[in-house]
């Protein structure tokens, strides 16, 4: 017969409590983690943002520092709204050009007229005709006045007369006799009627001429046209009233060096 030799259990009692004990032992293991000593920090001031501006600080004098500073603070008091398109007209006055004020006070005085009554509106016409006339009367009486005080003086008279007319005057055998005739004729005729038209029909041209001359020197407007075949000379007064010149231009030219009386 066989001898059979007695085996140790493979599940036996030891081996189990031998397992259990590694299981436990790697579990262990597992969950340990050596504790890492933290470094204990001093309190610090937390750092400030800094942007390209402030970076530059410590290169840039402290003047620019502060207008950098200054225009940091204003950004950030200042809205969207007030990032708008800026122009010259933001920097200059609002004033009203005198094209302007004129329109305004017309059309101010035209709603007046408007609104106003018909009894005011009447006098209100009626002071403004009053001040046209006034004022008509005033610049009709100066312009008068300007115009009759170059007639006084002979010599502001002659100064009047053209230069073609004047040479005239320097022939040596001058008629001054035809002339004082033609004088005579228009200045009594104008001192009697000063806003009428005085019409001559002359026989030649150089009596036309010495006509034409004349009225010059007494402030008449003179002008020759032709009527059946004819020359004419038509002689008006634009002015109101006529005067004579302290000289007659017959006298004027006897007075004259160069001047023979015939």
């Amino acid at each position: 017969m066989g001898v059979i030799i007695n085996t140790p259990d493979p599940f036996g009692d030891e081996i189990i409590e031998n397992i259990l004990d590694n299981l436990i032992q790697e579990n262990i293991d597992d969950n340990y983690s050596p504790r890492i000593k933290q470094r204990k920090c001093k309190n610090r001031a937390p750092v400030k943002p800094m942007d390209a501006a402030t970076s530059r600080a410590g290169q840039i004098g402290n003047r620019r520092n502060r207008r950098n500073e200054n225009a940091n603070f204003l950004t950030t008091l200042a809205g969207n709204q007030d990032f708008g398109e800026v122009s010259i007209y933001d920097f200059v006055p609002k004033t009203i050009s005198a094209f302007a004020q004129v329109l305004k006070d017309n059309s101010s005085v035209w709603n007046n007229i408007i609104n106003c009554s018909e009894e005011d509106e009447e006098v209100y016409l009626r002071q403004i005709h009053e001040r046209c006339s006034s004022d008509n009367s005033g610049n009709d009486k100066t312009q008068d006045e300007r115009q009759i005080y170059p007639a006084f003086d002979a010599e502001l008279c002659f100064e009047r007369i053209e230069s073609k007319f004047k040479s005239m005057f320097k022939k040596r055998h001058f008629p001054l006799g035809s002339l004082a005739f033609l004088e005579d004729q228009i200045t009594s005729f104008f001192l009697e009627c000063p806003r009428s038209v005085y019409t001559s029909l002359l026989p030649n041209a150089f009596d036309r001429l010495m006509l034409h001359a004349l009225c010059q020197y007494l402030d008449l407007h003179s002008e020759s046209f032709t009527r059946r075949g004819a020359r004419h000379t038509e002689v008006k007064n634009l002015r109101d009233d006529f005067s004579l010149p302290t000289s007659s231009l017959t006298s004027f030219l006897e007075n004259r060096n160069g001047i023979i009386p015939h």
